[in-house]
């Protein structure tokens, strides 16, 4: 699955499915630029930088800028996101925090994954571990045969 940046939104390709449903389809990985806000400058080679991704998931790329140390109040790196986990906030180096900042990840919800609704109107907030139902063949036809047993009693 490939991702970009366009326009503020994050446009995601991914190989066609069988019964693929476009307003279903919970994106799972995103590709995003991370900002490291005043990153120390001894930081931005490619090693150091690669090496502090690393501490934050799976690199994608390096940005060119920060590589040549043009821009200095951030360093940006692309990284990998695994939407069903927590994003990390922040990293210790040394005795350092160093903050993470995501770009343009305001519309997804990390709860479930799905992009381009809010939170209040995301079907998973409703929904706890305990009262979902995973539904097998075998669920549906005991439900099947249940709703067959005296349906129309008076």
């Amino acid at each position: 699955m490939d991702s970009a940046h366009v326009a503020g939104h994050y446009l995601t390709i991914s190989r066609w499915k069988p019964l693929f449903r476009p307003y279903q389809a919970a994106i799972r990985t995103i590709d995003v630029w991370v900002r490291l806000l005043g990153l120390p400058i001894e930081f931005f080679s490619r090693s150091k930088l690669v090496e502090v991704g690393n501490l934050i998931g799976k690199i994608v790329k390096v940005d060119k800028s920060t590589e040549e140390s043009s821009r200095g109040k951030y360093a940006r790196i692309c990284m990998e996101v695994y939407l069903g986990k927590p994003l990390v906030g922040s990293i210790m180096m040394g005795p350092v925090c160093q903050r993470i900042e995501y770009e343009g990840l305001e519309e997804i919800r990390f709860k479930c994954g799905i992009y381009g609704h809010k939170t209040s109107d995301c079907h998973q907030r409703f929904l706890k571990e305990s009262h979902k139902t995973t539904i097998t063949e075998e669920y549906l036809a005991d439900r099947k045969m249940n709703n067959g047993k005296g349906g129309n009693e008076s």
